[in-house]
């Protein structure tokens, strides 16, 4: 979106370094054939040195960007970002419906941050370190402890295609904190999957324009001078911007939006022993999610 150089991109649901396929919709991995498979990746970057370096090839048609999907095993090339047929939907965040199309009551709930809770000792953060892929187990049981929000059975398949942007108006007890978001895949069993996560410090809420899920998430400079102070029991406006993803909610299945006050596995906490948010549901607090809805 911003480069006018020549580009060909390939991203794909991988370890960091691409030897390992880290698709939470498939955990069993990926076959050998499959383009995902590491191996494929590994033909692929020979073709590329080859070409460019062996051959001293020069760059041909449009700039692509090539993405796979999680869940669906396939790939899609693009020549513009966003494509024409994504387009934005607004979840509103509710104590009684869950997370609806519509915005419900204008109330508060109240929740008491969990400080051991956890996203495991094989998240996307952790599993480079250990060399293997990330693993997330059913988190059925590790929602228990966080502040969700689920909408109801989708009539058809979403492709959620970008930034998934969640927006609070929340309070905190403390003089300083974090809040981690969690976007979720429901299926009808009630199994629990990770798609994607956004976490935000509440001094760096402070945005340089408006959120775009569509292109490049929520801009911010986390300067020092752009910090923001948090005082107890004010409500503050937070922007959150989860990891962008492609990724198929199959039709029957929900989503969901998981919201904490920590990381145990591998962050520092910034908030006080016994800390509590407060969180403002109705129009203020919302989800926008990036998608083709079929």
């Amino acid at each position: 979106m911003t480069q006018a150089n020549h580009l060909q991109v390939e991203i794909g649901p991988w370890g960091h370094g691409g030897g390992s396929v880290a698709d939470t919709l498939r955990p069993s991995g990926a076959a050998e054939h499959d383009p995902l498979s590491p191996g494929s990746q590994d033909r692929r970057l020979v073709d590329f040195f080859a070409r460019y370096l062996e051959r001293n090839g020069k760059p041909e048609g449009p700039s692509t960007l090539t993405f796979g999907t999680l869940g669906t095993n396939t790939w899609q090339a693009v020549t513009s970002w966003p494509p024409a047929d994504v387009r934005v939907q607004r979840w509103y965040l509710g104590s009684v419906a869950g997370l609806t199309p519509e915005a419900g009551l204008a109330e508060t709930v109240r929740h008491r941050v969990d400080v051991a809770t956890t996203t495991g000792a094989t998240n996307r953060w952790l599993a480079i370190d250990l060399g293997r892929a990330p693993a997330y187990p059913d988190r059925k049981h590790a929602d228990d402890t966080l502040l969700t929000f689920t909408s109801g059975p989708l009539p058809a398949d979403v492709h959620v295609l970008g930034f998934p942007i969640v927006t609070m108006r929340l309070a905190t007890s403390g003089s300083d904190g974090a809040v981690y978001v969690y976007l979720e895949d429901v299926d009808p069993g009630g199994g629990v999957a990770y798609l994607t996560e956004g976490c935000l410090r509440f001094l760096h809420r402070r945005t340089t324009g408006p959120a775009e899920p569509m292109r490049l998430g929520v801009p911010r400079t986390f300067a020092r001078s752009d910090a923001l102070r948090v005082v107890p029991g004010r409500p503050m406006g937070l922007a959150v911007q989860l990891l962008p993803i492609s990724a198929v909610v199959p039709a029957g299945h929900r989503i969901r939006v998981a919201l904490a006050g920590h990381d145990a596995s591998c962050f520092t906490s910034y908030g006080p022993a016994e800390e509590t948010f407060t969180l403002e549901l109705g129009s203020d607090s919302h989800l926008d999610l990036p998608a083709r809805y079929g």
